[in-house]
């Protein structure tokens, strides 16, 4: 249930921001959702260098989008575990890492191991894997 509660803010805050940026704010949000299974299913050979691959392994963490994908994160990591940011900016800054990767090019994919191809994994939990990330080893920074 708090998943889903969470998925239903993070929402709303795009929603917002969106209607931020279509009055003339300034934004590194995309406001033009991909849907999960966007573009079809993505042969191995069809995979970018942008492209942020979901899983796990040493061959998903050495993908050159992944790496990028880390350094991206690496930047707004300070301020998303600021205690001063409240639940909603975190959200913006989860958009924010998207948006990045979206504007280089790149997709969030899921291998498929019945088929072996990739599926497009969709905005809304490329955003829940961004905040998954920046929360990754929050004790270090936090101390720092």
């Amino acid at each position: 249930m708090s998943d889903q509660k969470d998925t239903t803010e993070s929402q709303k805050t795009l929603a917002i921001e969106c209607a931020l940026v279509e009055n003339g704010a300034t934004s590194n949000v995309s406001c033009d959702e991909v849907q999960a299974g966007h573009g079809g299913n993505i042969k191995e050979e069809e995979l970018r260098a942008n492209d942020v691959l979901c899983g796990r392994g040493g061959e998903i963490n050495a993908h050159e989008g992944n790496i990028q994908f880390r350094e991206i994160v690496q930047k707004y990591k300070e301020e998303y575990l600021s205690k001063s940011t409240k639940k909603k900016e975190k959200a913006i800054i989860a958009g924010k890492i998207v948006s990045e990767v979206r504007n280089l090019g790149g997709r969030f994919l899921k291998l498929d191991t019945d088929t072996g191809l990739w599926t497009e994994i969709g905005d809304e939990k490329a955003r829940m894997k961004s905040g998954q990330v920046l929360r990754e080893d929050c004790a270090e920074v936090k101390k720092s």
